[in-house]
Order: C-alpha cells, then sequence, then structure tokens
C-alpha cells in the first residue's frame, strides 16, 4: 500500500491534507413544474449560498455549476428554495432566505 509503512513496534501513515475555503455566491432562484400561461414574481429573486471547498477546486468553480429551484405549489404560502445542482468537491451548504415568498399573476 503506497505511503503505509508497517513495523513491528509502530505505524506510519502519511495523509495529505488540504485546506478548506468558505465562500458565498448569490444565485438566482429558478421555478421548476410552473405552468407555460402563469406569470410569477418571487421575494426574493436571489438567494445567497454560503458553502465550502478544498482549496485545490475553488478556483474551478462557476456560479453556472450551481442550482437553485422552487417547486411550483400555488397551495402554500412560501416555497423552499432547494440546491438541485453544484460539484462534487462543494460541501456544507447553507442558503438564505430559508422560505421565499411569492404572488402569481394569471
Amino acid at each position: 500500500m503506497n505511503g503505509v509503512k508497517f513495523n513491528k513496534t509502530s505505524i506510519v501513515y502519511r495523509l495529505s491534507v488540504s485546506e478548506i475555503i468558505e465562500d458565498a455566491i448569490s444565485l438566482p432562484v429558478k421555478i421548476s413544474g410552473k405552468p407555460a400561461k402563469v406569470n410569477v414574481l418571487l421575494f426574493s429573486k436571489r438567494i445567497k449560498l454560503k458553502f465550502k471547498v478544498f482549496k485545490e477546486t475553488y478556483k474551478n468553480l462557476k456560479s453556472e455549476d450551481f442550482r437553485v429551484e422552487v417547486v411550483y405549489n400555488p397551495k402554500l404560502n412560501t416555497w423552499t428554495p432547494k440546491l438541485v445542482k453544484h460539484p462534487v468537491d462543494v460541501f456544507d451548504f447553507s442558503i438564505k432566505p430559508v422560505k421565499i415568498s411569492f404572488l402569481i399573476k394569471q
């Protein structure tokens, strides 16, 4: 096994570590399942996404790598934004606001 050395009295193991960066971006909120003829106003139209990522992959991140959606449901008073697309190296997410108000214009 590469990086592992066995000895009768001790074990040496080498593990590479990486710095973690915390950042936040502003993303537009998309609406899934909305009928084509229905107009919806969102309050707010953008959310703030906080996340953590390893330093080595941070420089490759783009806002297009992320997608936040709410599911169209006129029976609810507010909708909850969900992160539906993100790079695999990104973790520990936080979305604000946690609820989005809306107005349906028909």
